[in-house]
């Protein structure tokens, strides 16, 4: 049963590499500075390693790879006080290097085990591929991250048409991040751009930081939050935890199911580049 004050945020990237595990333990680390009990699970199953980019890899702990949940069932507090940790932050890390993935119904039993005990439960969810194996609750809170470039807008926008039957009170919380590098000749995708294509609004925009990708690349970790980035966590989680972008797990859910990104997502790009010529005349 899922504890009466726990908010569960699932993180997914539209592609790879983009920061998203840095965006989840951001504000994970707002949470807890918020004083609130907070654990991430890292359901990344082939490409996770949270912990190694945290840091925290020689701490001893459980990771997915330790757990046995023969009947789909854990104690949550036992769990939690098994978990390495960071920043007074519980890390549940998949380590596919050295243990085989993790079992659907040992990812439902640790996720189920650990909302008993927690405020908070981010999920980083890398491309959401997994998602739809982890029966979360409806009252989960999609935190969508996409590049503010063509290709990545017309990734973003593939996936959140691909549930035509959806509202506006059910869209993912999106965030924007500038890209890594660009020719000299070409200037990034401004907000406002973003959000007139994909016709939602964004919660705001992280600029990405060399000296902070390097340290979590270098398994150093995250040595402190860079200043410029609180307004946007501060903003985010009063977001999360207002519930904006509540029940909105489905279009995540589906749209992987149904290979959107692959199929729309060069006709999307073309049509972005049409819009923009247009504007810049």
């Amino acid at each position: 049963m899922q504890h009466a004050g726990c908010q569960i945020i699932a993180f997914v990237g539209v592609s790879g590499g983009l920061g998203l595990s840095t965006l989840a333990s951001l504000l994970a680390w707002t949470f807890v500075r918020r004083r609130l009990r907070c654990t991430i699970v890292d359901t990344d199953i082939t490409g996770g390693g949270l912990d190694v980019l945290l840091g925290i890899e020689a701490e001893s702990g459980m990771r997915f790879g330790d757990i046995s949940a023969p009947l789909g069932q854990l104690d949550g507090t036992a769990l939690y006080h098994e978990l390495p940790s960071w920043e007074r932050i519980g890390v549940l890390s998949v380590n596919p290097w050295n243990a085989a993935c993790p079992d659907w119904w040992e990812q439902q039993a640790a996720i189920t085990a650990l909302q008993e005990v927690n405020d908070v439960l981010v999920i980083d969810a890398g491309l959401g591929v997994h998602l739809g194996e982890l029966a979360l609750p409806p009252t989960v809170q999609t935190v969508l991250l996409t590049e503010l470039s063509v290709l990545g807008l017309a990734r973003t926008k593939a996936l959140l048409k691909s549930d035509n039957s959806r509202d506006n009170s059910v869209q993912p919380l999106l965030v924007g991040i500038h890209p890594r590098s660009m020719p000299r000749q070409m200037t990034p995708l401004s907000l406002d751009e973003a959000q007139d294509y994909l016709g939602v609004e964004l919660i705001g925009v992280m600029s990405w930081c060399k000296r902070l990708s390097d340290s979590m690349l270098s398994g150093f970790g995250i040595p402190r939050i860079p200043k410029q980035y609180l307004p946007l966590l501060d903003v985010l989680a009063d977001a999360v935890l207002n519930h904006q972008g509540e029940n909105s797990l489905h279009v995540i859910e589906q749209s992987r199911s149904e290979g959107a990104l692959a199929k729309d997502g060069r006709k999307q790009s073309s049509s972005l580049d049409v819009e923009r010529a247009r504007n810049e005349e």
